[in-house]
């Protein structure tokens, strides 16, 4: 069987994901205050996220899988566990900055994949221009 970290979050499941939920939630009413949309068009809105969440939950008892279901639910958890060696005791409940020390070293990881300016140019050196 395979084994699974403890929670994320202040020793609790749940914290986090709460936590997302709220950090939606409130991210959609804010774009419809900055954008002025009207309350009937933002409450649909909300209620086919929250749609949309429930037909993806339900397509886990096409096949049900325990570990599936874990990975749906606890999907923090789930890649903690499949972290690098170096951060695997995040996994094992090293607290908040624990986390957030995680959290800044994927950012930094990102950046540094994706920013043309940490690259170097694909051009060779010294060739100049057919003028």
């Amino acid at each position: 069987m395979p084994r699974t970290s403890g929670p994320l979050l202040l020793g609790r499941f749940g914290v986090y994901q709460a936590a997302l939920l709220v950090l939606i939630g409130g991210c959609m009413i804010a774009y419809a205050a900055i954008w002025r949309v009207g309350v009937t068009e933002t409450l649909a809105s909300i209620s086919a996220m929250a749609a949309g969440a429930s037909i993806a939950l339900l397509a886990l008892n096409l096949e049900y899988n325990p570990g599936n279901v874990l990975a749906v639910i606890n999907p923090l958890e789930k890649d903690a566990d499949l972290c690098r060696c170096e951060h695997h005791d995040i996994a094992n409940g090293a607290g908040i900055s624990g986390i957030l020390l995680l959290l800044f070293d994927g950012i930094a990881s990102v950046v540094a994949r994706y920013t043309f300016v940490l690259h170097s140019s694909p051009r060779p050196n010294g060739v100049s221009s057919p003028g």
